[in-house]
């Protein structure tokens, strides 16, 4: 079964062609560098005296820069993009119906659903790469039979990017000229940008200095001058008497060899004292009082 064979009377009816932007909007456009567009945008909204400029740019980090830039050259602008809360965005919004803002910077999330009644202009400040944004974002001025006009940035490097909008539009877009506006001067105005910090050369390391060997000892203690000591230092302590080293004579008396301590016998070289409280000592009998 075909429709007709249905439908009784059939009518088509067609609000606007696809792909086609409303015959009430003027389209033009101007061929300036990209770092002469910010100035191009200033002059145009002063020297018309417009308000409600909505500017369309493609990335999100270049609305939030620019609208930074036109505050700083003294205009009422706001931006909204992807990153912007739904709060700040509605408080852009709000603003920009009521004609509180000159230019409202945006991505082309506001290309499609925002409806302003009598909006009188859209700037193209960055041609989209997709020609078919571009419909949509020219397509938020002229509307319900009002008249509007969009206007713009071309670059050297986005010139392919009209083509292909002029392609789908079907017809040629007016190259308007500059007049009272000077490219090189706004070009020598603008603050040129501070140069890259490259990464620098790490200075050459100091050579390592060695360290100095410690000196070696003039004498090193042998094991008789150890035993030496010892028994120089036992001599000051009366509660450890010596032990006779052999061939000097006989055990003291009191001695660990006299004693029997010691486990090893007597006249050997490594035999250890016994402190005197160990050792058996006389009876001594109480002084009378």
């Amino acid at each position: 079964m075909v429709g007709h064979e249905l439908l009784n009377q059939p009518q088509l009816i067609e609000v606007a062609r696809r792909n086609t932007a409303a015959e009430t909007v003027t389209q033009t456009a101007y061929k300036v560098p990209a770092d002469a567009k910010r100035a191009l945008l200033a002059h145009i909204v002063r020297s018309r005296n417009v308000w409600q400029v909505l500017c369309f740019v493609r990335t999100k980090h270049g609305a939030s820069r620019l609208a930074r830039q036109l505050e700083k050259d003294g205009l009422a602008t706001s931006a909204i993009h992807g990153d912007k809360t739904q709060i700040a965005r509605l408080e852009a919004l709000s603003a920009f119906k009521e004609g509180k803002l000159q230019v409202l910077v945006a991505t082309d999330v506001a290309a499609r659903g925002l409806d302003i009644d009598d909006m009188p202009l859209v700037v193209n400040y960055e041609l989209p790469h997709v020609p078919e944004d571009y419909i949509h974002r020219i397509g938020r001025t002229g509307r319900a039979g009002a008249t509007g006009e969009a206007i713009s940035f071309v670059a050297p490097e986005e010139e392919k990017y009209l083509v292909e909008i002029e392609k789908l539009l079907r017809k040629k877009i007016e190259i308007a000229s500059l007049d009272g506006f000077d490219v090189e001067t706004a070009r020598a105005d603008r603050p040129p940008r501070p140069p890259r910090a490259h990464k620098t050369a790490s200075a050459p390391r100091e050579p390592r200095v060695p360290h100095a060997k410690s000196t070696p000892r003039e004498h090193a203690p042998t094991g008789d001058d150890r035993r030496a000591e010892r028994e120089a230092a036992y001599a000051k302590n009366p509660d450890q008497p010596m032990v006779a080293r052999p061939g000097n004579g006989a055990p003291a008396p009191g001695s660990a060899l006299m004693h029997g301590h010691g486990g090893r016998g007597p006249g050997h070289r490594g035999a250890r004292p016994v402190p005197a409280l160990l050792m058996k000592r006389p009876a001594r009998e109480p002084e009378k009082v």
